[in-house]
Formats: structure tokens, C-alpha cells, sequence
């Protein structure tokens, strides 16, 4: 399950409470995000039993905090979200400004990040459908976990989805609306 703590992607602190009573009451294994850009937010985060701490560009500010994150916590414990808006890097690192995402992408499996998320945040809600070309460019680079998000319409896309070799995909709105029903998921195999 992944889980974006708004308030503390703009700037407020994680729900750390939230985050245990989430990763203890549900079983399942969570992702979250919550803006973190430091390794004692990240420790903290993942100390309340949520299985990955997400770190994303939108809100990280060194890009080589990425590397003390998998140094002190190990890949499997880290997604890299390289947030967009329309196929364009989002980010408040100077160091970052002006990358596209699939050479971000490669900046951070240098510093040893192996599991990615690709979210267009100017899709997230929309239903529009995935943008093909920036993600094929990822898969072109990404040797490691690649996760979908923003604009997942229906079957028909985690089909291609699958299909182009991506790992997940975020469906919160399609499952929100009725497009895709969890009947469905089971169905297809997408879910056990």
C-alpha cells in the first residue's frame, strides 16, 4: 500500500502514530511517502514498521542523501519516486535542476537506488492513461523495481503496463471510481 502524507510533503511533520496504527493494523506492507530529506526522518519512519520509506524528488532538496539512504538502510527499504509534471523532473535540488527523469533515474542507481516510482503528478486523478514515452525511456534505464503512478484509466493499461515489464502500478482513483474493482485484480492476477 502506498501512502503520501500531504501534510508532511508540504513541509509539516510525518504522522508517525498514523504510520504505525496503518502498519499494524492493516498487515499490509507500506509504502510512504512524507517529504522526507533526511536520514533521521527516514530512520524514524521506518521505525514505526511501514516497510519502505519513499523518497521523492519533489521535495528533496541533496540528491546524495539518496546514497546515505541505502548505505544505513538498505535498497529494499527505499523507493525513489522521480516526480513529474507532464514528463518533466520535479525538484528542489540544484543539482537535479534541468535533469530529465531517465537521467535522474541514472543518477540515483549510481548511488544505489534499485526500486523507482514514475509519477506524473499533473496526471494523478485524471484517468487520462500513462505517458508511454517517458516511461519506456525509464525502462530503458531502470535495472532494478519500477512502480507506476498518475492517469491509470483501466485493465487495458495495467495490462500494458505489465506487459512492459513494470513491477506495480498506483491505482488509487481507478479503484476509487469503480473502473477497476478488486474482483478484477484477483481476476487478472494483478493481486492475490
Amino acid at each position: 500500500m502506498y501512502v503520501a502524507d500531504l501534510d508532511a510533503i508540504l513541509g509539516g511533520r510525518p504522522s508517525l502514530l498514523l504510520c504505525k496504527q496503518l502498519a499494524r493494523g492493516t498487515g499490509l506492507l507500506m509504502m510512504v511517502d512524507a517529504g522526507v530529506t533526511n536520514v533521521t526522518d527516514a530512520g524514524a519512519l521506518l521505525a514505526t514498521g511501514i516497510a519502505s520509506v519513499v523518497i521523492g524528488t519533489e521535495t528533496l532538496t541533496d540528491p546524495h542523501f539518496v546514497r546515505q539512504a541505502v548505505h544505513l538502510f538498505g535498497t529494499e527499504r527505499l523507493f525513489m519516486s522521480l516526480d513529474m509534471r507532464n514528463g518533466r523532473l520535479l525538484t528542489r535540488s540544484a543539482d537535479l535542476e534541468g535533469l530529465d527523469p531517465a537521467s535522474a533515474a541514472s543518477l540515483f542507481q549510481s548511488m544505489g537506488a534499485t526500486r523507482f516510482i514514475a509519477l506524473d503528478l499533473a496526471r494523478v486523478g485524471s484517468l487520462d492513461g500513462i505517458d508511454t514515452h517517458v516511461l519506456e525511456a525509464l525502462i530503458g534505464i531502470i535495472r532494478g523495481e519500477i512502480i507506476v503512478g498518475g492517469g491509470i484509466r483501466d485493465l487495458r493499461d495495467l495490462k500494458e503496463l505489465r506487459n512492459l515489464g513494470v513491477h506495480g502500478a498506483l491505482v488509487a482513483t481507478s479503484l476509487h471510481s469503480g473502473v477497476i474493482t478488486i474482483r478484477q485484480l484477483k481476476d487478472e492476477k494483478f493481486i492475490a
